[in-house]
């Protein structure tokens, strides 16, 4: 059988450069906190991303249906995942693109064989959220879960107005914890869960009381939280997972997840079968 062999000239390989490579947002230097951030999300599951001084990489989940009791569209939560060694040193080069046709960040830190490439993206087609991180040499890793949540308050005025509907009104407007499950085995499981709802008080103060029995409540029992997962990572805390050994490539991925259940166990048993 006959061979061809072909090259493409300098002006049709020009041709071939996507159009779209020419929007890329570039940043050669880390961020001081989250206003240096780079957004991505494939329409239901968001994150704002961004690498700190001291070279740890942030990711700050998001969800279009994590209402809160509240009517407060409230984020996830957050994950910090470090490397050791530490290759975000401010001394070492650093270069964070937004592929744009991708639909991905990437970010390569360090020098040399040393060196660290990061790709983190939302599935397109699946709830979940990716982060691959890979190397010639071999290093350590480490993700956190980082919530804010952590017990019932009252809401300040100035972060009242949040809460549409009740803002104003002559009830104190509370912020409930969320919870995290500590019997997960090289797992971090966690979630916040409406045991109460403003919807039917709402509805009272509309005028429109009659809609009650004939409505389901949207935020009552609404559940939202997720699932942290790695190649090669096992449990430090419930909401740390590590690497077992230093190794040259790790996968992590992210499982939100958003439902109304009659308890918390089914979210959990639906969120097991989603991982």
């Amino acid at each position: 059988a006959a061979s061809v062999a072909w090259s493409a000239s300098a002006e049709e390989s020009s041709a071939l450069v996507d159009p779209l490579d020419n929007c890329n947002v570039v940043w050669d230097s880390s961020s001081k906190d989250h206003n240096g951030s780079m957004p991505i999300g494939n329409g239901d599951i968001g994150m704002n991303v961004w690498v700190e001084e001291n070279g740890d990489l942030l990711l700050l989940l998001s969800k279009t249906d994590a209402w809160s009791e509240n009517c407060r569209l409230l984020k996830l939560g957050r994950v910090r995942v470090s490397f050791s060694p530490n290759p975000f040193n401010n001394a070492l080069p650093f270069l964070q693109t937004l592929h744009l046709r991708q639909g991905e960040i990437e970010i390569i830190a360090g020098e040399d064989e040393k060196a660290i490439t990061l790709k983190v993206w939302v599935d397109a087609n699946n709830p979940v959220i990716h982060l691959v991180a890979i190397s010639q040499s071999s290093f350590d890793i480490q993700a956190k879960l980082e919530i804010w949540r952590t017990e019932k308050r009252e809401l300040a005025e100035k972060e009242a107005s949040s809460a549409y509907g009740v803002h104003g009104g002559p009830n104190p407007v509370y912020v409930y914890p969320d919870t995290i499950v500590n019997d997960q085995e090289n797992h971090i499981v966690w979630y916040h869960r409406n045991e109460s709802s403003i919807w039917e008080d709402n509805l009272r103060h509309q005028g429109m009381a009659d809609l009650i029995p004939r409505m389901n409540d949207p935020l009552l029992h609404r559940t939202f939280g997720g699932c942290i997962v790695g190649t090669d990572l096992v449990t430090e805390n419930a909401t740390t997972l590590k690497s077992q050994a230093p190794q040259p490539l790790f996968f992590l991925s992210i499982h939100p997840l958003c439902m109304q259940t009659e308890t918390a166990e089914a979210w959990l048993e639906k969120l097991g079968r989603s991982v």
